[in-house]
């Protein structure tokens, strides 16, 4: 790295921070750009203020940074488990596959029994 200050910056989210307990200054004007990470939608950084670093000259990168700083890895991608084939809801497979659906026979002979029940045939005359 040739000698010179180096301005640096941490950002979150598009949220960006100057590291504490590390030398810091203001920006002359507020840093403002949109930044692609990884491949994502481009994120709006606005950072007033930074950290700077003094590099002297024969200094390296790995002389200069004493924190173990590691690039950003991409965040890895949701990939939902491969599913068997879907199964389609119907009577057979429900609580109802047991039941018993009313036809036209056992209608009629539910009707049948419940006249006979009543006394409805007291009442209505017969119009014949």
């Amino acid at each position: 790295m040739p000698p010179k200050k180096v301005k640096y910056f941490f950002s979150c989210d598009g949220v960006a921070k100057a590291a504490n307990g590390r030398p810091a200054e203001q920006f002359s004007r507020p840093f403002k750009r949109s930044i692609l990470f990884y491949g994502t939608e481009p994120k709006e950084i606005n950072a007033p203020k930074c950290n700077w670093m003094k590099v002297e000259k024969g200094d390296s990168l790995l002389d200069v940074t004493t924190q173990r700083a590691k690039p950003r890895r991409p965040r890895k991608q949701y990939v939902p488990f491969a599913t068997t084939k879907k199964r389609i809801w119907g009577i057979p497979i429900s609580l109802f596959k047991d039941y018993a659906f009313d036809t036209e026979e056992h209608l009629s002979r539910c009707f049948d029994f419940d006249w006979s029940c009543s006394k409805l045939a007291k009442i209505i005359k017969d119009q014949s």
